[in-house]
């Protein structure tokens, strides 16, 4: 349906609020093209990145899953969810890199990210991210070798790259 159609781009322009389209739909999930959402804050991506009630269930270099956090799927999602590692939102994984009780945890999501993203670009950046905040260069310069021969125009990696810092 047409209204349908208008209400998606409504919502991942920020037009439609993200509460209302929610509502009006029902949805529980969004499974959504993240290929030009980095540098675009109104993108949908982004935007449930920053919710606290929308969890990041996945990601690779053209997709992303978010899953509403509710009664019903609180079962499901602490185990699959990325609290640290997102490429929307890389700030969280060095803090919790600078802190000695979710460190290690990071560190075990982001070799999750790179397992289940078969070595996404996405995933490289933030190794890279990762690597460079614990003081290793040389493992941060190859984390953003592999996600720039993945994809060029990587956003993260292009940053990172450009010695911009995220």
């Amino acid at each position: 349906h047409a209204s349908v159609w208008e209400d998606y781009l409504a919502a991942e322009e920020d037009r439609l609020s993200l509460d209302e389209t929610v509502r009006r739909y029902g949805i529980k999930t969004f499974v959504i093209d993240i290929r030009d959402s980095y540098d675009e804050p109104r993108h949908l991506a982004p935007r449930l990145t920053q919710r606290t009630d929308w969890k990041t269930l996945y990601f690779d270099d053209d997709v992303g899953v978010y899953v509403h956090e509710s009664p019903e799927t609180a079962g499901y999602i602490a185990p699959l969810e990325f609290k640290y590692v997102t490429p929307h939102n890389p700030q969280k994984l060095v803090a919790a890199l600078g802190r000695p009780e979710t460190r290690q945890a990071a560190l075990d999501e982001l070799r999750r990210a790179l397992e289940l993203s078969g070595g996404s670009a996405n995933a490289h950046a933030l190794a890279a991210l990762a690597a460079g905040t614990l003081g290793n260069r040389q493992a941060a310069a190859a984390e953003i070798s592999q996600a720039l021969a993945r994809d060029p125009k990587n956003f993260l990696a292009r940053q990172l790259a450009g010695g911009r810092g995220l």
